[in-house]
């Protein structure tokens, strides 16, 4: 009896400790996970990016942002976006709680507006929002505009309650930061945003997310994407970014995370303390002078000798990220040589073929919800093709349709190996598919198989 209670006992503090580990972390983040949503949900709604909308809509419903949370932010979207981004962003959000069987919880409807006019009000928002009343040439050129924007925009839409300023801002911010040529505007509401509970911090975390998404850079699990690496620039073919990830000096360990797109790599160079490189993300290449070139693949590591001269970089057709981290930083110089020539570069990357009896390969019988074939289609049509750029462990991903039954879908999946596929289930592409189309497949079957004919190729 006393063990059992001592088990209970431990139960519960196990528990406990858990939930409050699972606390202190979320407190670490510069923006909680539903305000990570809030900037992408926003962020596509802006751009127009119907599918990342839709996922963003169903990840946040799915952690605790009520249905008229969104409407609210896709309502707000018109008056700085416009009533077209408006209108498609909010019939995608219909379409999506109607797929999920009205289950979500609709939430706080907004209270009655302040009595009087909304431009009173309206201006009296704009004015506390703003920290000083809101004038210049102009609203004394367009007086409409400044009426517009007082009456309707701080007065109806800033006056509706159950949403706060600050979650209004959050979104708006995204929202400018998604779209090229408002910069002034954009600037106007980082101000805004900080004089109503946004933090420096806060902001950054805001524009790096959209600008992620923007650059259209494959995440590589927990490590930021940086700046784009311009101090560089002269020794790169295509453009790359670069993260420097330990701050503390005292250790005396750089490590930075650089990142390349398709086709970028770095010229001949070399270090004299050596160097460590680790991939995280995507496909690439090294080559150290005279040897033939390795094809490097998430989780490869390489160990650079002192002084020799070496490059690396992105596949061709992939985007690529590795960890760099510098030996003996306390004497160690880089000496930077030649770029290396296309011709090189084509000669390094020229595909190797990949054993058959390595791959695996495998056959994915679908059935979709007919209602919604033409969603799941628009899912599927940009997985592959984001599948084939990113990764170069996916050799082919081959999607058919039956012609009498188009809802019965065939895909041929073939991966370098089973590492590959593995690899290949955990990509954001991939999980923003699986969640995306979760509730339009009826039915799926996967089945492994053997080729009949090993390494025969297709004309």
């Amino acid at each position: 009896m006393k063990n059992r209670i001592l088990l209970v006992i431990g139960m519960i503090c196990s528990v406990f400790v858990m939930v409050n580990s699972m606390e202190a972390q979320e407190k670490m983040k510069v923006l909680n996970e539903k305000e990570e949503i809030i900037v992408a949900a926003s962020a596509s709604a802006a751009r127009g990016d119907q599918i990342a909308l839709k996922a963003a809509l169903a990840s946040g419903l799915d952690a605790g942002i009520t249905v008229n949370e969104f409407k609210e932010i896709l309502v707000q979207v018109y008056a700085y976006c416009g009533f077209p981004r408006s209108l498609n962003a909010l019939g995608i959000f219909m379409s999506l709680l109607k797929e999920r069987g009205g289950k979500d919880v609709e939430g706080k409807l907004p209270g009655p507006l302040p009595e009087g006019k909304s431009i009173d009000f309206g201006t009296a928002n704009q004015t506390e929002l703003c920290g000083a009343p809101v004038k210049g040439p102009l609203f004394d050129f367009a007086p409409a505009i400044d009426q517009f924007l007082k009456a309707h925009l701080f007065g109806d839409i800033f006056a509706r309650d159950n949403l706060d300023w600050r979650t209004r801002e959050l979104a708006t911010i995204a929202m400018l930061t998604a779209m090229p040529g408002v910069e002034p505007q954009q600037k106007a509401h980082i101000a805004i945003g900080k004089k109503n509970g946004l933090s420096d911090e806060q902001v950054n975390a805001i524009i790096a997310l959209v600008q992620k998404e923007k650059t259209n850079v494959p995440e590589n699990g927990s490590f930021p994407l940086g700046k784009e690496n311009t101090g560089y620039a002269q020794y790169f073919c295509g453009k790359s970014w670069l993260a420097p990830l330990a701050v503390n000096k005292d250790l005396n360990v750089p490590i930075y995370n650089v990142t390349f797109e398709p086709g970028c790599r770095n010229n001949w160079h070399k270090h004299t303390g050596g160097q460590i490189l680790i991939a995280v993300s995507g496909g690439g290449y090294y080559q150290e002078r005279g040897k033939a070139a390795r094809r490097l693949v998430e989780g490869d590591v390489i160990e650079i000798p002192q002084n020799a001269e070496h490059w690396h970089g992105a596949a061709p057709d992939h985007w690529f990220s590795h960890l760099a981290v510098e030996c003996n930083p306390q004497t160690n110089k880089n000496f930077w040589l030649e770029p290396v020539t296309d011709e090189d570069y084509a000669n390094a990357t020229s595909e190797k073929e990949i054993p058959a009896k390595s791959q695996m390969i495998r056959l994915s019988k679908i059935r979709v919800d007919a209602d919604q074939l033409k969603s799941y289609n628009d899912f599927l049509k940009e997985e592959i093709e984001m599948s084939l750029r990113l990764e170069l462990g996916v050799l082919s991903l081959y999607a058919m349709a039956e012609k009498k039954d188009p809802t019965q879908i065939t895909i041929v999946e073939i991966y370098a190996d089973e590492a590959a596929y593995k690899s290949h289930i955990q990509t954001p592409h991939f999980r923003k598919y699986k969640e995306g189309t979760i509730n339009m497949v009826k039915e799926l079957e996967l089945i492994d198989v053997d080729p009949l004919l090993p390494g025969l190729k297709m004309k």
